[in-house]
């Protein structure tokens, strides 16, 4: 599993550093949140499920690791 960031939903209320600071960062630059390389995702399962469940805007989500985005399946119909 990863974690999913929507970076259409979110609107950067930085709750989920709050809850999971090990795992997400935030870009004062590009105003996003971000996940960070190499975080250690099983070791935070729980603090990223409570950092899920924080989001006022339900950005954030787990994620199977093989799953195709819809930009994936769309570059397969060409």
């Amino acid at each position: 599993m990863k974690v999913k960031i929507d970076f259409k939903r979110c609107a950067g209320h930085a709750r989920c550093m709050e809850e999971a600071p090990d795992v997400f960062g935030y870009n004062n630059t590009t105003n996003f949140t971000f996940v960070h390389r190499g975080a250690d995702l099983e070791a935070n399962r729980a603090a990223i499920d409570l950092a899920i469940m924080a989001c006022p805007e339900q950005a954030i989500s787990w994620v199977d690791d093989n799953a195709m985005s819809v930009e994936d399946a769309a570059e397969g119909l060409d």
